[in-house]
């Protein structure tokens, strides 16, 4: 068997081999010294060698085992925080001595209690990014965009300095002021209302000078007393992109009455950067949407300069399709799609030829397959846009009917979105009720008589008798 090394064995077998050599010698030497003079002639001259040597073997002996035992209790120290090592934080050293032994295990227990401590929040912290990374997607896939991802910001911010208010304020450049977008802590009717000038107060400065700011009311030139209502403590960043100002970041008042540290604000001044990065990002791409949104409407309007009997029907349209739904007792935010729908319902008509349109005989079975496609088209043009995307259905569906006949995807009854089934009612009233090619305008009986038909097989019953009430 192959032996170990000396630099390899444990303390205990150190010791006991280092102790084997220095007893050794004085044994060798006692025996060397007996040998040369005798052992009864030593003893006529010691008499007390017998104790003499009894007392020095117990001595050693309990040397041996005093080393010995503060040695045990090193190696249990050892072994302990070989295991604390291996990943078993909840361990603790159980020694009970006021030693420097003992002195060196309860700090490392201190140690190791800290250390637990920190891997517990490290813990937490991976779970709140990992929120905020779920969160940071949905934002920017959501239709709500940079306002979405702003609040996210603050929430990260909220967790992350435990800070008690928190505002982002845009620049107006117009009024020169900035005026909160999101925010938390501060009460929803003063934020509304919120604005600070341009080098007014710590925010205004921070704004002006383009640099954060870590102060109290008290200690900053150019604070006003109106800044004592709202904080004892603030960190200001700007939100700088390319040299612009593009806003603030506000932090006041850190919870429990502790002081902001330098730490917040290295960790608020990044957060700042990025989000400004975020607001310029999504300023582009609104302006992008914006110019794309503008040219959709004016195709809308090309639409229906093609066909000079339906000049006017988009607005008409969505004037009508407001007051139904306000009738229905909808909620603004839908009857701002309904309106937003009208007026791009028809879009997807840039797509089917002249002759199509504007042909005054019944259309051949290709010929209605080419008109029918109008709506697929209307949908792939809105589609890329985020604030257009809750209009998709509207567009689509506004020519399925409830039997389940209509087109593109001969959906049934209540599978037809609501708002696709108003837009078909209010479309169908102003089709009734303005001179086609084909016909002029229905009177309004005749109208009535039409929904009535139609109730049940084109229409949703419930939607034509509220709508019978209007007309």
């Amino acid at each position: 068997m192959k032996l170990k090394p000396l630099s390899e064995e444990s303390l205990l077998k150190k010791l006991a081999i280092s102790f084997f050599f220095m007893s050794l010698v004085p044994i060798l030497v006692l025996i060397y010294i007996v040998k040369i003079i005798g052992f009864d002639v030593l003893i006529n001259k010691l008499p007390y060698i017998r104790l003499t040597i009894i007392f020095i073997v117990c001595l050693v002996s309990l040397v041996f085992i005093f080393l010995r035992y503060s040695l045990r209790s090193i190696s249990y120290v050892m072994k302990t925080a070989k295991g604390i090592a291996g990943g078993n934080y909840e361990k603790r050293i159980d020694i009970k001595e006021t030693d420097e032994i003992g002195q060196l295990a309860r700090s490392f227990n201190k140690i190791t209690g800290e250390l637990e401590s920190k891997i517990k929040e490290l813990e937490e912290s991976k779970n709140i990014i990992q929120g905020i990374f779920k969160k940071v997607g949905m934002a920017l896939t959501s239709a709500e965009g940079i306002g979405r991802l702003l609040e996210l910001v603050i929430e990260t911010i909220v967790k992350g300095v435990s800070a008690e208010k928190i505002c982002i304020m845009l620049l107006d450049k117009k009024n020169n002021e900035l005026k909160i977008k999101v925010s938390y802590g501060i009460d929803e009717k003063v934020a509304k209302k919120a604005s600070v000038k341009i080098g007014e107060g710590i925010i205004g400065l921070s704004a002006k000078e383009k640099r954060a700011i870590i102060s109290s009311y008290t200690e900053t030139p150019g604070a006003s007393d109106r800044d004592r209502l709202y904080y004892k403590t603030i960190i200001s960043v700007p939100l700088l992109y390319k040299e612009d100002c593009l806003g603030v970041l506000a932090v006041f008042d850190k919870k429990n009455s502790v002081s902001f540290e330098e730490d917040d604000m290295v960790l608020i001044s990044n957060i700042a950067s990025q989000t400004a990065v975020a607001i310029a990002n999504a300023k582009l791409n609104e302006d992008a949407e914006q110019t794309y949104i503008e040219t959709i409407t004016a195709l809308a309007m090309a639409v229906e300069a093609k066909d000079p009997y339906s000049r006017g029907h988009l607005d008409r349209v969505s004037r009508l399709v407001v007051g139904f739904g306000k009738h229905l007792g909808l909620s603004e935010k839908t009857i701002e799609i309904l309106e937003n729908g009208a007026e791009l319902h028809d879009l997807g008509k840039i797509g089917v030829r002249d002759e199509v349109l504007r042909k005054k005989e019944p259309l051949r079975e290709q010929e209605q397959k080419e008109l029918q496609k109008h709506v697929i088209i209307g949908e792939n043009i809105i589609r890329p846009i985020k604030k257009l995307a809750p209009l998709c259905d509207i567009v689509r569906h506004h020519q399925e009917w409830w039997n389940g006949t209509g087109y593109p995807d001969r959906l049934k009854g209540e599978e037809i979105p609501l708002t696709a089934r108003i837009l078909k009612v209010v479309d169908a009233y102003d089709a009734m009720a303005t001179d086609r090619p084909y016909r002029k305008a229905l009177a309004k009986e005749e109208i009535k008589e039409q929904f009535r038909k139609g109730s049940g097989k084109e229409f949703d019953p419930k939607l034509v008798e509220k709508f019978l009430e209007i007309i």
